[in-house]
């Protein structure tokens, strides 16, 4: 029989192998005593805690600049030892650290819910002269500018060039980051050789432009590699190596003051041109033609670029599409694209003065401002009497072929016969003024523009497009031309919500038949001449093929179930 001090250890024992496990946090270096071109790895494990949050690690930047770090990974394992079931869950991160100066630094204590880690202190060296050769003659860095002094938003092209022998392995640095610039990638990895010292090495090279966002000082910060020399195996690893460049300030001067225009715009090179949609251009009364801009700028990021200002005209209604950006990499930087699609509308005949277009920039070549112009021109537009709304008047006119001209007198005496011809005239008279009353009640419909109206909050927009394409085949079955546009711009702003008018739908379907189409619409409505009347087929059966077709004009595919109403 065991003793009763026996029997309260065991049961002690039971008890304690039956809490939790204690949580707990640790970090630990891989060395305290390093050299300015090491880096640390740094490894924290939070062990057997119930809370998923881990420590806050922007305490490490006080003295380390992070270069990597990979983690969370949680792993569980459970064992059975002698009959005793054990689990073990934890949660472990890793750092490459790299000191930031000389000296003792320290890897300060961190935290995660009521868990805290021990500090350490690492030891940090200056490399020396004999370490730098070795390692050079592995791996090195050459970080080069184009300039050192630049404008805001100005280019500046970065080049990185690694060079290594064929046994180095490791990663090639991420690009730049930097919190005052965009840094644009302009080329990917160039690869080729090159002999230094008589000595072969392989380079692998980046381009990189950056464009500063604020005046002042521009630190490119120390490009880090760390890798391996020779091949591993699973009985040893490579020797480990690094190259380190060095940093580069640079000079960003702000915005010259005597700069005229609020859209600042630093460049190598800049041209503005236009095209027209008809070659020679040719402007009637309510026709609409398109006019491209096109602003070309080297040493700009596209996303730099600010819109051009809305360029309005005395005499016409005009709709700017969104901006088509663009750019390509050079050799002299990025090449960005800006092109503008203008919908004119004339509305009147006559002369029509088209302003000029100035745009202000700042050639970083000559340091001096410059002007992209395109100048006013003066145009002709020509009538159009398909353009004319021929206003009906209600009143009767002062002759008539059959009572004869108000200028001939009446005889004294009127025959019989004279007295029959009077009565069958004021007959169709009547029966002519019941005519017009009756064409003026079916067209007092309020007459449209020759473009849709902008945002029309009395447009029914939650119908379906099933629902509205069945109302625009009725309207073109029927031909009813106003009907038609009206069905026409509401189911073409089911599908392109951007559009504002019948022109820009068309814009947007990009069709040749179904452009002329919808534009004989819009002039059929305005003809003088409505004995002739429009005909729908064409329309219908020109949206029908665009609907079909099973590429859209940029090349993607075009699901069927995506604009087909049927």
């Amino acid at each position: 029989m065991c003793p009763r001090w026996a029997q309260r250890l065991v049961l002690w024992l039971t008890l304690v192998a039956s809490l939790p496990a204690l949580a707990t946090l640790s970090a630990t270096v891989d060395r305290t005593l390093i050299s300015d071109a090491d880096l640390l790895v740094l490894n924290v494990r939070l062990e057997n805690s119930t809370s998923s949050v881990g420590p806050a690690f922007d305490v490490l930047e006080k003295d380390f600049e992070i270069i990597s770090n990979s983690g969370p990974q949680r792993t569980s394992r459970t064992s059975i030892v002698n009959g005793r079931r054990n689990s073990e869950v934890y949660i472990q991160w890793q750092f490459t650290l790299r000191a930031k100066r000389l000296g003792n630094l320290v890897v300060p204590a961190l935290v995660a819910g009521n868990e805290r880690s021990a500090p350490i202190t690492v030891n940090v060296t200056r490399q020396t002269a004999d370490m730098q050769r070795r390692t050079s003659q592995y791996v090195f860095f050459d970080t080069d500018v184009d300039v050192n002094e630049a404008y805001v938003q100005g280019q500046v092209l970065y080049t990185i060039k690694l060079f290594y022998i064929e046994t180095i392995s490791g990663d090639f640095p991420a690009a730049p980051v930097l919190p005052d610039a965009v840094v644009e990638t302009l080329e990917g990895e160039k690869r080729y050789d090159s002999i230094i010292n008589n000595r072969r090495y392989y380079v692998l090279e980046k381009r990189y432009g950056i464009y500063p966002q604020k005046s002042g000082k521009l630190v490119i910060p120390r490009e880090t590699f760390a890798g391996t020399r020779g091949r591993s195996s699973i009985f040893a690893t490579g020797d480990r190596v690094m190259a380190i460049s060095n940093p580069i300030t640079l000079n960003i001067k702000p915005k010259p003051a005597s700069y005229p225009d609020a859209n600042w715009l630093p460049a190598k090179a800049l041209t503005l041109t236009e095209a027209w949609g008809q070659t020679p251009p040719t402007f009637k009364v309510g026709e609409p033609i398109n006019r491209t801009l096109t602003l070309k700028v080297e040493g700009v990021a596209a996303s730099l670029l600010t819109p051009l200002d809305n360029v309005e005209i005395d005499g016409a209604k005009t709709y700017v599409d969104p901006p088509t950006l663009n750019e390509v990499a050079t050799n002299t930087g990025i090449m960005a694209t800006q092109v503008y699609t203008i919908g004119i509308v004339p509305t009147r005949p006559g002369s029509m003065t088209l302003p000029a277009i100035r745009m202000p920039w700042w050639n970083t070549n000559t340091n001096k401002l410059e002007i992209a112009e395109i100048a006013a021109t003066t145009i002709n537009v020509a009538p159009n009497a398909a353009a004319t709304v021929a206003s009906p008047s209600l009143a009767p006119t002062r002759q008539s072929p059959v009572a004869g001209s108000l200028n001939t007198p009446l005889p004294t005496n009127p025959s019989p016969w004279t007295n029959l011809t009077t009565a069958l005239a004021a007959l169709f008279a009547l029966l002519w003024l019941i005519t017009l009353a009756l064409w003026w009640r079916a067209h007092q419909r309020p007459p449209s523009p020759a473009i849709a109206p902008n945002n029309d909050s009395t447009i029914p927009m939650a119908q379906d497009a099933k629902a509205l394409f069945r109302q625009l085949t009725q309207a073109c079955q029927s031909n009813d031309a106003l009907a038609a546009r009206h069905a026409l711009f509401l189911w073409g702003k089911k599908q392109h919500p951007q559009i504002n008018s019948n022109h820009e739908l068309a814009l947007a379907l990009d069709h040749a038949a179904l452009t002329e189409e919808i534009a004989e619409l819009e002039r059929s409505i305005y003809a003088a001449d409505t004995q002739q009347g429009w005909q729908g087929a064409a329309l219908l059966a020109a949206l029908k093929e665009r609907i079909a077709q099973k590429q859209s004009p940029g090349g993607k595919t075009m699901l069927l179930s995506e604009m087909n109403p049927l």
